[in-house]
């Protein structure tokens, strides 16, 4: 029994990699990072990730449940090797509804069921017949629910070739013909095809769905919402770690100027391009926020104050190098704030702010530090 249940646990462990990577590689946020969020993501992120639990649940059940009726027929039908698999996958059920209850991420979980379920439909086929086989046309459309797109597509891979091999070699109860296993195949194949095609389809909307809620629609840049949730994440990380951190406060110098004399749609393509220039200046690991207006703000995590400092330099410079065709030279302000002991969000964006309005009133165009 404990060697049952060693088996079991490393079973779990082992596909939890698989089952992480691929909620988090479809293009979409982790679950978790949405679930922090008071925004409608954040709520229909929740609604999702309860009805996966539900569904893992009633899974788990109905796939223990069938395991015992399985392994039941086959010990009647003279087959005690099959019969012991049947009943090790029950057990193994019985053990992942226990991860359910306590396990954060549900994806581990999900992956256990699906396979252990497709286990216990072909294993079970070989003692109760055929129509034991209809339980597996669910496999596709649970697997990418509950998986997303690439572990979907993995997992109906290795079941379809579990299937395919069951119906070429395997002795089923009834003993259907050629014609009638071809069928089966096919069949199982196109529900497989029709499943990953709407997958693709909803996976695609909901990353469209999540770059709108998370960025600024006029410049690409990072909105003042999800720059929130990740300032409060980076700086946990920084104290926990000890680790420099920085901000910067940008504001295009007299920019409503630009919009008095050139017009609202020149105002935009500044602030576009502007954008672009000052991303170009960056590393991968900052974030680069649009703040409000004509203001913009850059996290950068690991960084002291004369670094940022420097950074902030070049933007400046980037921005001052070349004229914009239709309002001319274009420069912007910075502010510097590196985050100290006794920091708030509010206080860390406070001082970067109080920064920014030291460089303005010393002649804009350039940079200062608080």
């Amino acid at each position: 029994m404990k060697r049952t249940l060693r088996i079991a646990r490393a079973f779990q462990g082992g596909w939890a990699g698989l089952a992480r990577r691929s909620r988090s590689s479809d293009g979409a946020p982790p679950l978790a990072a949405l679930e922090m969020s008071a925004s409608p993501a954040g709520e229909a992120a929740c609604t999702v990730r309860s009805t996966r639990t539900r569904l893992t649940t009633a899974l788990s059940i109905l796939g223990a449940l069938l395991a015992l009726a399985f392994a039941f027929v086959s010990a009647r039908r003279g087959l005690p090797a099959v019969a012991t698999v049947e009943a090790t996958a029950a057990l193994l059920m019985c053990i992942n509804l226990r991860h359910i209850q306590r396990a954060a991420n549900i994806g581990p979980a999900a992956l256990a069921a699906i396979v252990t379920s497709a286990l216990i439909v072909l294993l079970g086929a070989t003692g109760t017949g055929v129509q034991a086989l209809f339980w597996l046309y669910t496999i596709p459309m649970l697997s990418y629910f509950l998986l997303g797109l690439r572990a979907g597509v993995v997992i109906n891979l290795l079941v379809t070739i579990g299937y395919l091999a069951l119906l070429a070699v395997a002795p089923l109860a009834g003993d259907p013909t050629h014609a009638a296993r071809l069928d089966m195949f096919f069949s199982y194949m196109l529900i497989g095809i029709f499943a990953y095609l709407y997958e693709r389809a909803r996976s695609g909307k909901e990353l469209e769905l999540t770059k709108l809620s998370n960025t600024d629609a006029l410049t690409g840049a990072m909105n003042r919402r999800l720059f929130g949730e990740n300032l409060r994440r980076e700086i946990e990380q920084s104290r926990r770690y000890r680790l420099p951190m920085s901000l910067l406060m940008i504001d295009v110098d007299h920019f409503k100027r630009v919009n008095d004399t050139c017009g609202h749609e020149c105002g935009d393509r500044v602030l576009r391009e502007t954008a672009r220039r000052i991303a170009s200046g960056l590393r991968q690991a900052d974030y680069f926020v649009r703040y409000g207006g004509e203001e913009f703000c850059v996290l950068a995590p690991g960084t002291t104050r004369e670094q940022a400092s420097a950074m902030a330099d070049k933007i400046r410079e980037l921005m001052a190098a070349r004229s914009f065709e239709e309002a001319g030279s274009i420069t912007v302000s910075i502010g510097v704030a590196q985050l100290v002991d006794d920091d708030t969000e509010e206080t860390f964006v406070s001082r970067a702010d109080r920064a920014l309005y030291q460089a303005k009133w010393a002649g804009r165009d350039r940079v200062a530090a608080a």
